[in-house]
């Protein structure tokens, strides 16, 4: 705390009064970090743009957010202290993946509506799992430090191969 204090230009006392607790600091800047990306991903879900497409330019921007230095460096701490502190890993959940699952589930909910889903679907479980399939090949080999960064090539290919499985299964 005084090393973000001194950096602020502020006093750990004056920082304390706005986060009365290292977690919601924390939360704070998560939240911050994440508000940058989320607009950027939210503005591709237009009802009426087509399925493929949507999910198409969905899939590349959430990667490439993902996969930015500064979430790279929030996942890893969350995760590296989600199991001293669980309830940190709960609340980055709610506030991180579970949020993003929700909006591209309000948009899937469209397309429902819209007939471009099969009826009887459930669109949380299907936002779910595009985002997983999305996450499933270079992505998981960048975070567990055994590849590179992908290139863009590589992040359209597997946004690709996510929004033809996603089609696949509930179109």
């Amino acid at each position: 705390m005084s090393a973000i204090a001194a950096q602020l230009g502020g006093s750990k006392t004056t920082l304390w009064s706005y986060f009365p607790n290292k977690r919601d600091l924390f939360m704070a800047v998560a939240d911050a970090l994440i508000g940058q990306y989320v607009d950027s991903i939210i503005e591709v879900l237009q009802p009426g743009s087509g399925l493929d497409a949507a999910l198409n330019k969905l899939g590349e921007r959430l990667l490439k957010a993902l996969m930015s230095e500064p979430i790279v460096a929030l996942m890893r701490i969350v995760t590296g202290e989600a199991g001293r502190f669980p309830e940190l890993g709960d609340l980055f959940h709610q506030r991180g993946l579970g949020y993003g699952w929700n909006i591209l589930k309000e948009f899937l909910d469209g397309e429902l509506e819209r007939g471009q889903i099969r009826a009887g679907v459930d669109t949380l479980r299907a936002a779910q799992h595009f985002i997983a399939l999305c996450q499933s090949a270079s992505y998981q080999r960048f975070m567990l430090g055994g590849a590179p960064r992908p290139d863009d090539h590589e992040i359209v290919a597997d946004v690709a191969a996510a929004t033809h499985m996603f089609v696949a299964a509930y179109c």
